[in-house]
């Protein structure tokens, strides 16, 4: 007779084994900074900007984990497609056409062109949309990191995380006064 062996597991090594296997991020309501961005959060306007004449301070905190919001929304909820466009040429095979000239095959003269598939243009770069251009440069300059274009064009999770993690701390910092 075969006994399976089942591991017991007292509380404490549950709690650990849990904690271990948490994938921190916004997206799943347990970011690095999760309760400060739950409490900023409250003071976002269902729709528009958040404006506080009276403290610049404050507005630009709340408006920062806005925008980042919309950026890290399209990201994990869209896949970049608002925030990313692609821009294209005129393929330098057919010349734009879409077509190419078999000469492999004597029944089929023409053909869609193997470089754009028929499309007559090619992908030669993606960069981000006009309509994210202002967020997220705004963003990038507010903790003075660069790599917010890089990480969205790249699609790179875990450096948005990253991203997120210093846009929300340097919100909470001026939220609470301390910078």
């Amino acid at each position: 007779m075969v006994l399976n062996k089942v591991k017991i597991m007292n509380k404490k090594e549950l709690l650990i084994e849990e904690k271990e296997n948490v994938v921190y991020s916004y997206w799943n309501g347990k970011g690095k900074h999760q309760v400060e961005h739950d409490l900023m959060w409250r003071l976002i306007p269902e729709s528009g900007e958040f404006i506080c004449p009276e403290n610049i301070k404050l507005e630009t905190a709340i408006e920062s984990v806005r925008k980042l919001s919309r950026v890290y929304y399209d990201f994990n909820n869209n896949g970049c497609c608002n925030s990313v466009e692609s821009v294209f040429e005129m393929c330098y095979e057919c010349g734009g056409s879409g077509w190419e000239y078999n000469r492999w095959d004597e029944e089929e003269e023409e053909r869609d062109c193997q470089c754009c598939g028929g499309d007559g243009k090619i992908e030669i770069e993606e960069k981000i949309s006009e309509q994210y251009e202002d967020i997220v440069s705004d963003l990038e300059s507010y903790v003075d990191d660069e790599s917010l274009t890089k990480i969205i064009v790249n699609y790179d999770s875990d450096k948005l995380e990253e991203f997120a993690d210093k846009v929300i701390n340097e919100s909470w910092l001026r939220f609470i006064n301390l910078k």
